[in-house]
């Protein structure tokens, strides 16, 4: 079990990702367990999430070229 206290414990003023965050808070459990967890806080209005737009493209051959969707990247701050 995940324990959100300890997650949110560790978040400063920096934007951080997932695998950052749960680097930095040492907390054991997969990825995905703790990406739910920041969700379930931001939701709760407890920290600020920002979600970057990344996207992919093919820089090798007869030129640059879009591949598809756009992503986006979840990052999580202490709430200011």
């Amino acid at each position: 079990m995940i324990d959100e206290y300890v997650i949110a414990a560790s978040l400063d003023d920096q934007w951080r990702t997932v695998q950052a965050i749960k680097r930095k808070s040492k907390e054991r459990g997969r990825p995905e367990q703790i990406a739910a967890a920041l969700r379930h806080l931001a939701e709760a209005g407890k920290i600020d999430k920002q979600e970057q737009p990344i996207e992919l493209h093919r820089r090798w051959g007869s030129g640059a070229r879009r591949l598809g969707p756009q992503l986006k990247i979840a990052m999580y701050r202490r709430r200011s």
